[in-house]
């Protein structure tokens, strides 16, 4: 089952923050949805941080700002900073098959393959504007 991870929704949460407001500390993120911990929103931010989509700033003023604008960033980049790649299925080795197994699993491996395509396009095609945009209708 492809299922989106706390983290990564967490993530979405402060990404979202940081885009509506240009600069979000994790303390004003707390305020706004206290059902977060500052703690684990500095775990969050570090992967953020790391993969190249927030820049932090220390001090007085300080915070995170996103990278690049929130339009160019995708629900892909956001999943695979936190959880790293896409994967449906995940591929194990087997040294010892029959030729019958060998084809099952190959077939099973390229149907598996187009979802797994279909679901990263439409990832890359649902970008953090696009929550921006939402959360300003729906609000």
């Amino acid at each position: 089952m492809l299922k989106i991870t706390e983290k990564t929704n967490f993530s979405v949460f402060l990404l979202l923050s940081i885009a509506e407001q240009g600069r979000a500390s994790l303390r004003d993120v707390t305020k706004r949805w206290p059902f977060m911990s500052q703690g684990y929103l500095e775990e969050i931010a570090r992967a953020l941080k790391k993969s190249g989509l927030i820049i932090g700033q220390k001090g007085k003023g300080g915070g995170y700002r996103l990278a690049q604008p929130a339009k160019k960033i995708t629900m892909l980049d956001i999943i695979s900073a936190l959880d790293g790649p896409l994967a449906i299925v995940e591929t194990s080795t087997h040294t010892k098959m029959r030729d019958t197994t060998f084809f099952g699993w190959c077939v099973s491996r390229r149907l598996w393959s187009k979802v797994e395509h279909n679901v990263d396009m439409t990832l890359r095609g649902i970008t953090l504007g696009d929550f921006v945009r939402e959360a300003k209708e729906f609000q």
